[in-house]
C-alpha cells in the first residue's frame, strides 16, 4: 500500500502557500488534488468555510459554540455528537488554533474522524507506516492516543476537498505540518502545541509516518528541532529553505537544480548558498541573481567578502566554500544563457578570485595525515577470538548484541551476529565499514556460493530471480547482484566479491577468492534467511546514513539490495530490512575494544593498556584509542592489478604456489638453464651500447629508447647534463651513478607546483631499482628483470611462510604461559619480539608486491618498445630472437624455482639469493643421499669454488634431465636416481666439475652435456 501511496503522490506537486497573515503564518491555503478536485485548508486563527469566509450559517455558529464549550474531561451526550456532524456536513473548516488551544474534546475529534473518508484513509496509511507503535510502549497511553486524535483531527476538520490519502498533493501535506513548526521552521510552535513533550513525540511520529507514505524525506526534516543562529552567525540551511526572501528563494532553485547533477557534498554547497546569500544581501540589495550575472560591478568580490567575516584568516575550509560557490555560481550563469540575448554574461564567483584562493591554498602548512591508527599487530589475535566465540561465548553472554524481536505477540531478546560478522570481515578484506554494511545477500539472484560446499549452485529460496524479473540481471554466476560474483580467468574461473558501492556510489568487483570471508557472510545470510527473512529490497535512501552528505547522483547510482547487514525494525528504524547504522558499528567497537583491553590485561599484568576511557556517569566506553577505521586492514596486494591469473594469484599471496614470472620472449627450455651465463655476457655488449646511446642521444633519443615509473625521470636525468654519471645497475640505468637512492621513493611531501626540486622523496633501499622514481630501462635488460621479478616471486611466498610461522609460534607460547610451562617475563619477552617481526614481514610483504607489479609494467613497457622496433619505427638494440613477449606466470616446482633463481645470481647477485641457493643445495643432498651417492656439499677436501661449481652442474642436469613429478619423487625417496638410469652420469657429471679449473664469468660455457628432455 505505501509504495502505492508513494507513486500516486509523486504524481502531482503544488508549491506551498505564501504566508498572508502577520508574524508570517498563512491564512488559508488552496490546492488541486491529484484528481483535479479544489482542496481547502484553514490555516488562519478563525474558523472558516470551504470558500474561506466567516459567513458561516447560524446553525453552524450554534454547533461550533456546543462543542467549543464542552469541557475536555467531562463525558458528552449526543447533542454534541449531532454538532460535530452539523459542522462536517456544512462544511465548516475549524481552525486548528481552535482545535488545540480550547481545546476540541478529544471524542469529538475521534468522532470526525472515524466519518471522514479521508480521516480513515489517513489512519490506515500511518498505521501501516508505523507511526502508532511507539504509543504501545508508553506508560499512559490515553493522554497520547488523546494528542493523536487531536493532530489527526486538523486533516479532517480544518481541510475539504480530499477523499483518499493518495488523493493529496506533497504539498498539502508540508502546509499542514507547518502548522506545528515555527514560522523559520526550526522548532515547535509552542502557541498550538503548549509546553506538553506528548504533543511533540506524536506530530514527529505522524511526520515520520508522512515522509516514508509519500517519499518525501524532506519531511523528516520538519520532525525534529532545529538548532538557531546565535548572533552575527547565518542560519543554517533548514531555516534558509524557510525564508521567505527572493534572493534566498531564488537562490535555492538553483541549488536544487545543481545538486541533482553535481557529485558536491550536499552540505558544502548549502553552506556556500548561504554564504552567498549574505554577501548578496549585503553588497546587492534588493536584486536579483539575474541582474548581478548581467553586472560587472561589484563592490566586493565574494571571495574578499569571506575572508572579510573570518578575520582575514585563510584556511583551507574558506577555500571550500568558495570553490563550492565557483561551481555553483558556473551553474546559475547557465541557467541564464537563454535571456543574455548578445549581453556579456559575468560568474557571481569568478575564476580569477577562486585561482588566487587556490594558489594561496598551497602556501598552507600542510594538514596532519587523517589516516586512523591501525590496531596494533598484537591486539589482533584477541579481537578475533573475542567475535569468533560468537554466540556461546562473550558476543552472546555479554548481550551487546541482542535485539528485540516480535514474535506470536511476544516480545524476545536473541543473538544477533551481524555486528561481529561485520567486524570479523573488517580484519580479512580491506574495505570500508559503509561498504561491508551495503553488501547484498544474493537472496535475488538466480545462483549463489554455498561457502560450506565451496561451489555455486542453484538458488531455491522464495527471493531466487527477484533481479531477473526486475532488471533481467542475476541471471547467472558472472552477473549476481551478492556479495559473492564468479570472474572469468584464463585459467579457471575466481569466485570474487561484489562491492555493492564505492564513494560515487557505483558497484566494483574485487577479483579475488576469499574463502573465509565467503565462510562468514554465507554462515550470516542463512541467519537472516531464517531469523530475519524481508520480502522486497531497501533503496539506497533507506539503507545510507546520512542523506543530507550524499549527492543525489552518487544515491542515484546506488542500486536496491537484499542487504547481509541487516537487523529487525526499531523504536526509530521502521522499515523492513533496516542496515545497522554507523553508530552501532561504532558503539559495538568500544564494547569489544573494553573486553580486548580486559584479556589482554589479564594476561599481561606486567604491561598493562587502556584502549577506551570509560564515562564517568553512563559508564560505557567513550574515546577509544583506536576507531573502527584502523581495524580495516591493509589492501589487497598491487598483483591482482597485474597479469598473474586470479586462480593462481589467491594461492600465490597465501603461499602456496611456486611461481616463476616468465614471457613468450624470453621463454627457455629447462636445458638452457645452463646457456644463461653465455646469454648474459651477450647480452652486456647490447646493454653497453644502449648505455652510451642514451648518453649520446640527448633527452628526445631517450623517450625513444628507455622506459621509466615516472614520467620526468628521463627529462630530469639530462637536466644537469651530466650523463657521465649513467652507469648500469643491472636491471637497467641508473643517471645518478647510484648516489640518488635516497630521495628515489615515493613523495612524502609536496611543496607546490612548479618546485619540484623541492618535494621530499623517501628512500629506495636494497637496491631496489623497480621502486626508484630514477631508474630507467629497456628491451636490453628484459631478461635480468624476468630474472628479478622470479627472485620477488620466490621472496612472497616464503614471506607469507613467515607469516604463518610466526602466528603459530605467537599461539604455542600463548598456550605454553596459559599451561604454566613458561613465566610471564619469558612469555613477554617472546611475543614482543615476534610482534616486532611480524610488522616487519608485514611492510617486506608490502614493498615486494609493489615491486612485482612495477617490474611488470616496466616488462611490459620495454616490449612495446621492441614490437614498435620490429615495425621499423624506432632502432632498439636487443640480442635475441624478435619474437613478441608478454609477461606471464607459471606454477612450478620449488625446486626448478631455485635453479633458475641461483643461476641467474652467478651472473648478477642482485639475481640470486644465498637463502634460496641453500634450499636448492638441501634438495640436491636428499636426492642424492636417497640415491647412495655422496653430495658434493659433503665433500671436505675441495674448495668452496669447485663445490658451488659442482652443485651448479649437479642442478642443472637433474633440472634438465628430470620431469618435475620425477624430482619430487626423488626429492621424497620414492624414486632413485638408478631407477631412471642417471646415477653414473651424476657421478662423471659432479667428478669433471671437481677436476677441472673454474672459469671467469663471462668468458666461458658451463654446459651439461645431456639432450633434450621431451616431456615439459
Amino acid at each position: 500500500m505505501l509504495s502505492d501511496i508513494g507513486q500516486a503522490l509523486s504524481s502531482k506537486q503544488i508549491s506551498p502557500p505564501e504566508p498572508r497573515e502577520p508574524g508570517g503564518w498563512p491564512m488559508s491555503a488552496f490546492f488541486t488534488s491529484n484528481t483535479g478536485n479544489d482542496v481547502f485548508l484553514n490555516l488562519s486563527r478563525m474558523d472558516r468555510t470551504s470558500d474561506d469566509t466567516t459567513d458561516i450559517s447560524k446553525s453552524g455558529s450554534d454547533a461550533l459554540a456546543l462543542i467549543k464549550s464542552a469541557p475536555p474531561s467531562v463525558p458528552l451526550s449526543a447533542t454534541h455528537f449531532l454538532a460535530a456532524d452539523k459542522i462536517y456536513d456544512e462544511g465548516i473548516c475549524i481552525s486548528p488554533y481552535t482545535i488545540f488551544q480550547h481545546p476540541v474534546h478529544r471524542d469529538i475529534c475521534t468522532h470526525i474522524n472515524n466519518i471522514s473518508d479521508f480521516g480513515w484513509s489517513v489512519r490506515e496509511a500511518l498505521d501501516e507506516a508505523g507511526a502508532f507503535e511507539f504509543i504501545e510502549k508508553v506508560q499512559n497511553r490515553s493522554s497520547y492516543d488523546s494528542c493523536m486524535e487531536r493532530i489527526l483531527s486538523v486533516f479532517t476538520m480544518s481541510a475539504t476537498g480530499l477523499a483518499c490519502i493518495t488523493d493529496a498533493p506533497k504539498s498539502f501535506f508540508h502546509a499542514v505540518v507547518d502548522v506545528f513548526r515555527t514560522s523559520d521552521g526550526a522548532d515547535w510552535n509552542r502557541e498550538l502545541l503548549g509546553k506538553s513533550e506528548v504533543y511533540v513525540q506524536c506530530v514527529s511520529n505522524l511526520i515520520r509516518g508522512l515522509a516514508k507514505i509519500t517519499g518525501d524525506d524532506t519531511l523528516l526534516e520538519k520532525a525534529r528541532k532545529h538548532r538557531r543562529a546565535s548572533v552575527g552567525q547565518l542560519p543554517g540551511f533548514h531555516a534558509f529553505q524557510y525564508s521567505k526572501v527572493p534572493l534566498d528563494q531564488e537562490l535555492l532553485r538553483h541549488v536544487k537544480l545543481f545538486l541533482k547533477e553535481s557529485k558536491m557534498r550536499p552540505a558544502d554547497v548549502q553552506s556556500a548558498a548561504r554564504h552567498m546569500s549574505a554577501w548578496l544581501a549585503k553588497e546587492a540589495p534588493g536584486r536579483s541573481l539575474e541582474e548581478m550575472v548581467f553586472d560587472t560591478n561589484r563592490p566586493k568580490t565574494f571571495a574578499d567578502h569571506i575572508l572579510e567575516k573570518n578575520g582575514g584568516t585563510f584556511s583551507r575550509a574558506t577555500f571550500v566554500i568558495v570553490d563550492a560557490a565557483r561551481r555553483l555560481s558556473i551553474s546559475i550563469t547557465e541557467q541564464f544563457v537563454g535571456k543574455a540575448c548578445g549581453r556579456t554574461m559575468f560568474d557571481l564567483v569568478t575564476k580569477k578570485e577562486h585561482s588566487k584562493l587556490k594558489g594561496k591554498l598551497k602556501t598552507l602548512p600542510k594538514p596532519d595525515i587523517s589516516r586512523a591508527r591501525p590496531l596494533s599487530e598484537r591486539l589482533v589475535p584477541i579481537v578475533r577470538e573475542i567475535l569468533e566465540e560468537g554466540v556461546n561465548g562473550w558476543p552472546g553472554k555479554s548481550g551487546r548484541f541482542n535485539e528485540r524481536v516480535v514474535r506470536d505477540g511476544k516480545e524476545y531478546s536473541i543473538f544477533c551476529p551481524v555486528i561481529p560478522t561485520l567486524l570479523l570481515v573488517m580484519l580479512e578484506i580491506p574495505l570500508r565499514m559503509g561498504q561491508i554494511r551495503r553488501l547484498d545477500t544474493g537472496e535475488g539472484d538466480a545462483y549463489h556460493f554455498n561457502a560450506d560446499k565451496m561451489e555455486w549452485e542453484k538458488n531455491e529460496g522464495p527471493l531466487a530471480g527477484y533481479w531477473r524479473k526486475k532488471l533481467k540481471v542475476g541471471t547467472s554466476t558472472t552477473d549476481t547482484c551478492g556479495y559473492a560474483r564468479e570472474i572469468e580467468d584464463e585459467v579457471k574461473p575466481v569466485v570474487g566479491m561484489n562491492i555493492t558501492t564505492n564513494k560515487t556510489g557505483k558497484p566494483y568487483v574485487v577479483p579475488w577468492f576469499l574463502p573465509r570471508v565467503h565462510k562468514l557472510l554465507w554462515e550470516l545470510r542463512k541467519w537472516q534467511e531464517k531469523h530475519n527473512p524481508i520480502s522486497v529490497p531497501i533503496t539506497s535512501k533507506q539503507y545510507v546514513d546520512s542523506l543530507e552528505k550524499v549527492p543525489a547522483s552518487t544515491l542515484e547510482a546506488m542500486p536496491d539490495i537484499f542487504p547481509i547487514a541487516r537487523l529487525f525494525r526499531g523504536k526509530y528504524h521502521t522499515h523492513d530490512g533496516r542496515v545497522v547504522t554507523h553508530t552501532q558499528m561504532h558503539r559495538a567497537w568500544g564494547y569489544v575494544l573494553q573486553e580486548t583491553q580486559k584479556r589482554w590485561n589479564a594476561r599481561h599484568p606486567g604491561n598493562q593498556v587502556k584502549l577506551v576511557e570509560i564515562h564517568p556517569k553512563s559508564k560505557q566506553p567513550g574515546k577509544y584509542l583506536y576507531t573502527i577505521h584502523g581495524l580495516r586492514v591493509r589492501g589487497l596486494t598491487n598483483l591482482h592489478r597485474g597479469g598473474m591469473p586470479l586462480e593462481l594469484l589467491s594461492k600465490f599471496v597465501a603461499g602456496h604456489a611456486t611461481v616463476r614470472m616468465t614471457s613468450y620472449y624470453l621463454k627457455l627450455h629447462a636445458i638452457e638453464v645452463s646457456n644463461i651465463i653465455e646469454r648474459a655476457a651477450a647480452n652486456m655488449d647490447a646493454q653497453r651500447r644502449f648505455i652510451d646511446d642514451l648518453k649520446a642521444g640527448g633527452v628526445d633519443r631517450a623517450h625513444e629508447m628507455a622506459v621509466s615509473l615516472s614520467p620526468a625521470a628521463v627529462s630530469d636525468a639530462y637536466e644537469d647534463e651530466s650523463q657521465f654519471s649513467f652507469c648500469n645497475v643491472t636491471l637497467g640505468v641508473c643517471p645518478y651513478d647510484g648516489s640518488r637512492c635516497k630521495d628515489g621513493g615515493e613523495l612524502l611531501r609536496k611543496e607546490g607546483k612548479g618546485q619540484a626540486s623541492k618535494d621530499h622523496y623517501g628512500e629506495v633501499k636494497n637496491r631496489n631499482c623497480v621502486m626508484c622514481r630514477h631508474f630507467l630501462t629497456g628491451p636490453p635488460f628484459l631478461m635480468e628483470l624476468v630474472a628479478y621479478g622470479n627472485k620477488l616471486c620466490e621472496r612472497r611466498q616464503f614471506l607469507a611462510r613467515e607469516q604463518d610461522r610466526i602466528l603459530q609460534e605467537v599461539s604455542g607460547y600463548e598456550v605454553a604461559h596459559k599451561n604454566g610451562d613458561i613465566t610471564r617475563a619469558y612469555f613477554e619477552n617472546r611475543y614482543d619480539s615476534l610482534q616486532t617481526e611480524a610488522i616487519q614481514v608485514r611492510d617486506e610483504l608490502e614493498e615486494n608486491e609493489n615491486s612485482i607489479f612495477n617490474v611488470e609494467v616496466l616488462c611490459n613497457a620495454s616490449q612495446r618498445l621492441l614490437d614498435e622496433a620490429e615495425q621499423g619505427e624506432k632502432k632498439v638494440l636487443l640480442v635475441a630472437s624478435p619474437r613478441s613477449s608478454n609477461i606471464e606466470y607459471e606454477e612450478i616446482s620449488e625446486f626448478n624455482q631455485s635453479v633458475w633463481i641461483t643461476a641467474h645470481g652467478r651472473i648478477h647477485r642482485i639475481l640470486g639469493d644465498e637463502r634460496v641457493e641453500r634450499k636448492r643445495d638441501r634438495y640436491l643432498n636428499l636426492i642424492a643421499e636417497n640415491s647412495g651417492l655422496m653430495p658434493p656439499t659433503l665433500l671436505t677436501r675441495i674448495t668452496d669454488e669447485q663445490r658451488r661449481r659442482a652443485m651448479d652442474q649437479y642442478a642443472n642436469f637433474i633440472d634438465a634431465r628430470v620431469p618435475a613429478d620425477d624430482v619430487t619423487r626423488l626429492i621424497n625417496g620414492n624414486l632413485r636416481l638408478q631407477d631412471l638410469g642417471l646415477e653414473k652420469q651424476v657421478r662423471e657429471l659432479i667428478d669433471s666439475a671437481l677436476s677441472s679449473a673454474v672459469p671467469l664469468l663471462g668468458t666461458a660455457r658451463i654446459e651439461a652435456q645431456v639432450p633434450e628432455r621431451t616431456s615439459p
